[in-house]
């Protein structure tokens, strides 16, 4: 499919492209270069007074799950409509099946758009994929924090033995957001040290699901799966230029230690803030 640029840089966006990704006249589009080339992507503007509506419904439904009351997701189809301003749908709670032989958890609800979101722990058939898409992320969020010589050597399989041997051997665990049936979201957490500590090694969504609320609904479950696990505490490092997933995690209530580490990437070595949080 190809464009003409008129005057005034103008295009018009295929009508085909417009009903496929449910946009219409008015709609805001943000534009930017990556990789040489130029990406539109969709954006929603809310008013500040709805954001703050927003962090009162995730501030309620965190509270909530801490009290074993709802199930993590439970409020998303009620966040989503307030937003929109329609009618909330009925809340749509998550089973979730915990034998105590098994380490296995799932949840599905709908997610925006009718799609079906489902967050599981990681199995070791997953590695191959989840591996991939912690390069799609490093190359995406990553772009003008570390070397792009780095970023453009990184293969998809970068992390398939990491991943394997930890599961494995229970030196690690991880979590997968799917949407539809593809994996969009993975998580990967490690024990410390420390009794009852637990580190929060990453947590990446595929690039262009990021900005959809949909970090904070897997960050909820992945919490709720520390807790249930008993852990008392979890830890994380950040790059200290890595603006958006600081303020990530200063919205989820983790609080800069203000400690510093030097963590390796490719032949450098970056500084990384440390944070952490009272699991109560």
């Amino acid at each position: 499919m190809f464009l003409d640029i008129r005057v005034k840089s103008q295009i018009t966006i295929p009508k085909e492209l417009m009903n496929k990704l449910g946009l219409s006249v008015g709609d805001k589009l943000e534009i930017f270069e990556e990789d040489g080339g130029i990406r539109l992507v969709p954006v929603a503007m809310y008013s500040k007074q709805h954001l703050d509506e927003l962090r009162q419904e995730v501030a309620a439904a965190q509270e909530k799950i801490a009290l074993g009351e709802a199930g993590a997701l439970d409020n998303l189809g009620a966040v989503f409509a307030k937003l929109e301003g329609k009618e909330a749908p009925p809340a749509s709670p998550i089973p979730v099946a915990l034998p105590e032989d098994d380490k296995t958890a799932e949840g599905e609800v709908s997610g925006a758009g009718g799609s079906r979101i489902k967050i599981r722990m990681a199995q070791e058939k997953d590695v191959g994929r989840i591996s991939n898409l912690i390069a799609a992320s490093w190359k995406s969020a990553y772009r003008g924090l570390v070397e792009d010589s780095y970023l453009d050597s990184l293969r998809g399989d970068h992390w398939v033995e990491y991943l394997r041997s930890g599961l494995r051997n229970r030196d690690i665990f991880a979590m997968v957001l799917q949407e539809g049936g593809k994996m969009i979201g993975a998580s990967i957490l490690g024990k410390t040290t420390q009794k009852l500590e637990v580190n929060l090694i990453s947590l990446y969504l595929l690039p262009e699901k990021i900005g959809q609320g949909l970090g904070r609904l897997f960050y909820a479950e992945i919490e709720k799966e520390m807790r249930r696990r008993s852990f008392n505490k979890c830890v994380l490092d950040v790059l200290e230029r890595n603006e958006r997933a600081i303020r990530f995690y200063k919205v989820n209530d983790y609080e800069d230690t203000q400690r510093t580490i030097l963590s390796p990437v490719g032949e450098k070595k970056y500084v990384c803030r440390v944070f952490e949080k009272i699991l109560r």
